[in-house]
């Protein structure tokens, strides 16, 4: 899966001025599960709908977002 993305560059510049690319090994798919769990809660989505969108199955487990 983290193949599939498309070149991400770092914040880090090479001797040319460019980014460097940013090492693909430091990307953790889970991250973005996380990451768009949090979007939603602090877009005020209803933590039912949020609970559902993860499939969580108790709702002290998507409290934490």
């Amino acid at each position: 899966m983290v193949d599939a993305l498309p070149q991400l560059d770092s914040e880090i510049p090479g001797e040319d001025g460019q980014p460097l690319p940013f090492d693909r090994s430091l990307i953790f798919p889970y991250a973005f599960r996380h990451a768009f769990a949090q979007r939603c809660a602090d877009a005020g989505i209803a933590l039912d709908i949020l609970k559902d969108f993860m499939d969580h199955k108790d709702s002290k487990t998507t409290i934490g977002y």
